[in-house]
């Protein structure tokens, strides 16, 4: 108790520490049990009092190349390096499934949402089917690493018990989760998410490289004879799991990392491009792009920075190991939260949240290769419940999709009364999957 009441005072947490005295020492015992990694917190928040994370004016901003593997003529030796490399067990998945599904309505873990297809599959459950599907290509269990929340980990746990793991090899399966740092105030103040609980929340995305060291699976992948890492999030529908092209495509560029890309749909498109950033991969952010760079073109009229950051990257485990070493810098972002006040109600209030992402490894790389796939048949993000980026925009795609397949194979017939038709994520990818 007295430690954490000087730790507090250092950094002149005065309403929290009168909080804390007035509270029964049960209570008090588990605010103090929430009150974590205070030093690293107040270091960054002071660190982005100082620097804003926006691209330096004295940055030498060139454009990404990519390769299109839509126009690919050797996408048949691709796919083959694609199935050698998981049929040799050189290849772990990783999913960043640390979210909540709050802003689509969903009381639970996001890869536990359903879109409302005809099936009723939730996000892990179709993902799994495609590890399943490549398992039956390959003959090989592929190893699916699964970086949870504090708040999320148990119930992600459970959903897999519940569901026999989606007919995976439980072994296959591992579970870790993300770190998380105190949600600070504009004034510097830590917030108070109940009466015995501070706000946190995670670290980013980037946190990933962090977790996997403090939960030793680096060493266990490597046991395992993993060579490769490939990184998606939960919420793109159209993900692609273990894609055999982009594994081959990666291995052939001769590169130690690699990244999906999608074609921008205008200049306004709110998300991160590639580029080269004083010669070295990058990513710019949104808000990071000024006119000059949003509405440059090339000699065929093209938007220059035309490569948007789907968030499906694949990594040498050998350099990951390197990187993850060294910290990333942190990147603050001002969210609301509903809070905890003063007079014991709860009120909204904006705060600083701090976050590592995983595209600052890119500029520790002399270079990295990127690969543009096909939005329709590849991105499909569910950010929201309704709108754009929505479950029901992802839902009317997807099933349109399916119609599409049924059309081109000849057996449109099968579609009657405007009946919905859902066809396997593999089978609209893979020709030879149809069993």
């Amino acid at each position: 108790m007295e430690r954490i009441i000087e730790d507090l005072k250092q950094y002149k947490q005065l309403e929290l520490i009168q909080h804390l005295e007035k509270l029964s020492l049960i209570k008090q015992e588990k605010l103090i049990k929430s009150i974590t990694n205070l030093d690293k917190a107040f270091s960054i928040y002071s660190l982005s009092k100082m620097n804003e994370n926006n691209a330096s004016s004295n940055d030498k901003i060139t454009a990404a190349k990519h390769f299109d593997i839509e126009d690919a003529s050797n996408k048949e030796e691709l796919f083959k390096l694609g199935i050698e490399a998981l049929k040799n067990g050189e290849v772990a998945i990783l999913l960043l499934a640390g979210g909540q599904g709050t802003r689509l309505g969903h009381n639970g873990p996001k890869g536990t949402y359903s879109i409302g297809l005809p099936s009723g599959k939730s996000f892990f459950q179709l993902q799994a089917e495609q590890l399943t599907y490549m398992k039956t290509l390959t003959g090989k269990s592929i190893p699916w690493y699964i970086m949870t929340s504090l708040e999320n980990n148990y119930d992600t746990i459970k959903t897999f018990k519940e569901n026999n793991y989606y007919g995976l090899e439980e072994s296959a399966i591992n579970f870790f989760i993300q770190d998380e740092l105190p949600i600070i105030s504009f004034n510097g103040d830590l917030l108070l998410k109940n009466d015995t609980e501070i706000l946190k929340g995670s670290n980013g995305n980037g946190g990933v490289f962090e977790s996997l060291i403090k939960s030793d699976n680096i060493k266990r992948m490597k046991n395992q004879g993993v060579k490769w890492l490939f990184i998606y999030g939960i919420d793109n529908m159209l993900v692609k799991v273990a894609d055999p092209y982009f594994i081959g495509f990666t291995i052939k560029s001769g590169l130690d990392c690699s990244s999906k890309s999608v074609k921008r749909l205008d200049p306004e498109e709110n998300g991160g491009v590639f580029c080269y950033r004083n010669n070295k991969p990058s990513i710019l952010e949104y808000t990071e792009i000024d006119d000059e760079i949003k509405y440059s073109v090339d000699d065929n009229g093209e938007l220059k920075y035309n490569d948007l950051n789907i968030l499906c990257h694949m990594i040498k485990l050998d350099a990951l190991e390197n990187i993850a070493k060294e910290e990333l810098p942190y990147h603050r972002a001002i969210k609301s939260y509903e809070v905890l006040s003063e007079n014991g109600k709860n009120k909204v209030e904006k705060g600083y949240k701090f976050e590592m992402f995983i595209f600052d490894i890119f500029n520790k790389l002399q270079d990295m290769a990127i690969m543009r796939v096909n939005r329709e048949l590849e991105f499909l993000p569910v950010k929201n419940k309704s709108g754009k980026d929505s479950a029901e925009v992802a839902r009317e795609v997807y099933l349109e999709l399916s119609k599409n397949w049924l059309i081109k194979q000849g057996t449109s017939k099968n579609i009657q009364d405007n009946k919905e038709v859902e066809i396997p994520i593999t089978t609209l990818w893979y020709k030879n999957s149809l069993d």
